[in-house]
């Protein structure tokens, strides 16, 4: 018999040694019922058909139609390789208490969605999670604005995303409601809740990448001082809101902003406080010709040093071919106007507007009369009668194109 060498001794005795270590390391988290044969465990030991992927490896996968009506303190203690959580389609889940997602060190990733009856999660429910790139909150029915000010994510690489979405009962965004999150770069996507203002401060302490507002149809205010604190946003996505303007500090920054479908934004902020846009979407073209007509007014060498921009607008600008340019770089903004959208009225003098609405009113009730009094005539038309007729809707056709002229004025105006 060949002896075996002492070097693969000591490799199986070290493998013993980890396999057993390993098992030691694994601590079933009170949320799960786990077993020593099994690398699943089940909900409190309940027959629901459903199984929790906790494996003693790493993962904790999906929590899906849990019976309990709450996620209580250090649920998930002992999971101290997870990396990912998802909570979903749960009916009876109302509360995440406080400290339910504390000190997991390797945890990226958190998705709490389609959870109706979620009514709250209590203060301090993220707590030191120093690896968390992306948290979700959607579809639940919380009432307060959760509570981020204990999280601490330390990711470097990449942006932190947050979202929060279809949370209907949620009527503000408070202040200083995101700090505490990471003092890294953020991506936020806040759609479809049920926001109607979002108060002073709301940003501060926080690093804004990408800021996405759309669909949040009850929004109507953004206070003056949202931003305030705030390094940020470059990217801001108010479409299909209630807003009425938007706020005229904290936009510095702002590279691209889309509005599409916001009818009842006709108001922007001072052009002044937009220096760096680049790229506009918005719904009226009227706003692009504001942004335009503004660039053009306010415009100097791209490369002059500051020393010496004070003393351009004293300059009177009689060589157009110097192309002078106030803000670095190409603008993009749409939609373009047309010819019924112009940048400037279509009759732009109020005479002219005034004569044009007393020709449009005689011109098609006076040939609308003489049209109705001969073809209801119940004598025959003779060959003056129908060049009558053809006359009077000729002059008809007329009045109709000038009551469409008029009406398009009146509405670039408005």
């Amino acid at each position: 018999m060949v002896p075996v060498p002492q070097t693969v001794w000591v490799l199986l005795a070290l493998s013993g040694v980890l396999n057993v270590r390993s098992c030691w390391t694994f601590t079933c988290p009170s949320i799960c019922e786990c077993s020593m044969k099994s690398d699943t465990c089940s909900t409190n030991g309940r027959e629901t058909g459903e199984k929790l992927s906790c494996t003693r490896e790493t993962q904790l996968r999906r929590l899906i139609h849990l019976p309990l009506t709450e996620v209580s303190s250090n649920a998930f203690r002992g999971l101290i390789n997870v990396s990912r959580i998802e909570i979903s389609q749960s009916d009876c889940i109302r509360n995440i208490r406080n400290h339910a997602f504390l000190s997991l060190h390797s945890l990226a990733e958190i998705q709490i969605q389609n959870i109706r009856n979620l009514i709250s999660i209590e203060k301090g429910g993220f707590t030191d999670l120093p690896r968390l790139r992306y948290l979700s909150i959607c579809n639940t029915g919380i009432i307060h604005f959760p509570d981020f000010s204990t999280m601490s994510s330390l990711v470097i690489l990449d942006n932190f995303f947050l979202e929060l979405g279809d949370n209907m009962h949620l009527d503000s965004i408070p202040a200083n409601a995101f700090q505490g999150i990471t003092e890294e770069s953020v991506y936020m996507k806040i759609i479809k809740n049920g926001f109607k203002e979002i108060r002073s401060h709301a940003f501060n302490g926080t690093n804004l990448d990408k800021l996405i507002l759309k669909g949040n149809r009850y929004l109507r205010n953004i206070h003056e001082d949202a931003f305030e604190g705030a390094s940020g946003p470059t990217m801001l996505d108010v479409s299909s809101t209630a807003l009425h303007t938007l706020p005229r500090r904290g936009l510095g920054h702002l590279k691209v902003l889309i509005a599409r479908s916001t009818p009842y934004l006709k108001t922007l902020p001072p052009l002044e406080s937009l220096l760096e846009l680049e790229v506009a979407e918005v719904t009226y073209p009227s706003h692009c010709c504001a942004f335009h007509t503004w660039r053009r007014k306010h415009s100097f060498y791209r490369d002059l040093s500051a020393d010496n921009v004070t003393d351009l607008y004293d300059i009177n600008l009689q060589y157009p071919d110097l192309q002078l340019s106030l803000c670095p770089g190409p603008f993009q903004c749409t939609p373009e106007p047309d010819a019924f959208n112009p940048c400037e009225d279509l009759l732009g003098y109020s005479f002219l507007r005034a004569v044009t609405w007393l020709i449009t009113v005689f011109a098609v009730a006076g040939n609308m009369t003489v049209l109705i009094v001969l073809i209801t005539s119940h004598k025959k038309l003779n060959v003056s009668q129908f060049l009558m007729c053809n006359l009077a809707f000729a002059d008809l056709c007329m009045g109709l194109y000038l009551l469409l002229i008029a009406a398009m004025d009146y509405h670039s105006r408005k």
